[in-house]
């Protein structure tokens, strides 16, 4: 029994169709209810996205046609710190030179990291075009996700849901009545009583049903989100922007013909009025506790300062259809579980970290409670490694990956001290000179790329004829 809908119920209810054969009864409660907190998803998804979505029925040719998509090739920094503003880009492994990693030889040279991403410069001069199979050409490290609106991506999915054997009920309540034996009886609307062998809570910051079973939410901060759609005479940029303020800030995205935009800031003070609604940022103490498996916002929240709010989402779902229980007790499969949905929240929660504890922060209530006290061991390692001489320390299935990092540690101006000396077996003239060939190439391709809402309006016309025929 999946209760919710929004994009994390409706996610989760096609993938039990998906991965469940017909013998298994599956139903979905109060698949109507968006919740409102389905804008801090963010609107973007990572290049890890693409084959996930395809599972779901939402290949690319749908998503640009009826679920009105753009690319995304990251997320622009703007004014983030005095002086810090980067693209957050979608990359592939970063080459070597001589068989060392890039970033020692960009960091004996001094040279910029965004001068040779071909994602970075392409997102800043507004085009796009996809990646090709030809290694030869450095568009080929490009990568990609969407930018969305959830209310598109929702729709989508209802539609789906409708042409399966999902029983689809309503409630204006749902309580449990009863926890036995690690089993949990639900009560729709107090008289109805329902029991199932798996059910995810799928109702958002609500947490209806895995609040009523003892794992409580562990609160981080409180921040007010606020959400405005307008639209636009064309497609916008391919990808997003973040740009700070005073009061904290704003994320705009560009899915076809609209902008969106998302503010967050610091929940009002009891005598002022500020429209939007509250999230608590943090995550539950067991996302699966007895026979009840919350997912998405209703096991952690965290802002959409990148694409983990979807990423997280797409690893509850995979964690779940992985380990489906095979006995009544599901003992293992919950402690297995449990702690991988820590490791991936924490380890999520190590990203924005890094982004949000930085020196030279505005003395503002939003930056003071974002800032907070000094970072977590698993950081200051990070940092510390990547500031001796260019290494980034990886923990166990972390959801970002090194060029993730690098490109972040380079865009808050952290530079290593020194880098690994097998660079020098290649003398520094030699370095520079390729080094100086990879940006010409760069810059001699992105004048050629389309602008991004052209590229889209053009791939449109391609599908809709291809599927017309």
């Amino acid at each position: 029994m999946v209760c919710g809908g929004g994009l994390a119920g409706h996610m989760a209810t096609l993938s039990l169709v998906n991965a469940l054969g017909s013998d298994h009864h599956i139903a979905q409660v109060n698949a109507s209810a968006t919740p409102p907190a389905d804008d801090i998803y963010g609107g973007a998804t990572s290049p890890e996205s693409y084959n996930f979505l395809r599972g779901l029925g939402l290949d690319e040719p749908l998503l640009m046609l009826e679920g009105r998509a753009s690319f995304s090739l990251g997320t622009h920094f703007r004014r983030w710190r005095p002086g810090q503003t980067w693209h957050q880009c979608h990359h592939a492994p970063f080459p070597t030179i001589d068989g060392t990693p890039l970033i020692h030889h960009l960091t004996r040279s001094r040279t910029p990291l965004s001068e040779v991403l071909i994602s970075a410069q392409a997102a800043l001069a507004g085009r796009f075009a996809h990646p090709p199979a030809d290694p030869a050409t450095p568009l080929a490290l490009a990568e990609y996700g969407y930018q969305f609106d959830p209310l598109d991506w929702v729709r989508l999915l209802d539609a789906r849901i409708e042409t399966t054997r999902v029983e689809r009920l309503k409630a204006e309540t749902i309580t449990v009545q009863s926890q036995v034996a690690g089993r949990t009886v639900l009560a729709l609307d107090d008289d109805i009583a329902l029991e199932a062998d798996l059910i995810i809570d799928a109702t958002g910051p609500a947490r209806t049903v895995i609040s009523q079973t003892g794992s409580h939410f562990i609160a981080d901060r409180t921040v007010n989100a606020r959400i405005s759609r307008q639209a636009a005479t064309q497609t916008g940029q391919p990808g997003r922007v973040i740009e700070a303020s005073e009061e904290g800030w704003t994320l705009k995205v560009f899915p076809q013909e609209t902008e969106l935009s998302l503010a967050i800031t610091s929940p009002a003070e009891p005598n002022e009025t500020l429209k939007g609604f509250d999230v608590e940022l943090g995550r539950v103490s067991e996302a699966w506790q007895g026979n009840c498996i919350a997912i998405g916002h209703a096991a952690w929240t965290i802002e959409p300062l990148s694409p983990a709010p979807m990423m997280l989402l797409q690893r509850d779902i995979e964690r779940l259809l992985e380990l489906i229980p095979t006995t009544a007790e599901a003992n293992t499969e919950r402690r297995e579980y449990n702690r991988r949905f820590r490791d991936d929240v924490d380890h999520a929660g190590l990203f924005h970290e890094a982004l949000l504890r930085q020196e030279g922060a505005m003395n503002s209530a939003y930056w003071k409670s974002a800032a907070g006290g000094e970072p977590s061991e698993k950081l200051a390692r990070k940092l510390r490694q990547y500031g001796h001489r260019g290494i980034v320390p990886r923990y166990d299935l972390e959801p970002f990956n090194n060029e993730d990092w690098i490109i972040l540690l380079e865009g808050l101006g952290k530079t290593p001290q020194d880098y690994d000396r097998q660079a020098d077996r290649l003398p520094e003239a030699e370095t520079q000179n390729q080094l100086r060939q990879m940006k010409a190439t760069i810059d001699n391709l992105i004048p050629r790329m389309p602008p991004h809402h052209i590229y889209v309006a053009k791939l449109k016309q391609y599908l809709e004829k291809k599927r017309h025929v």
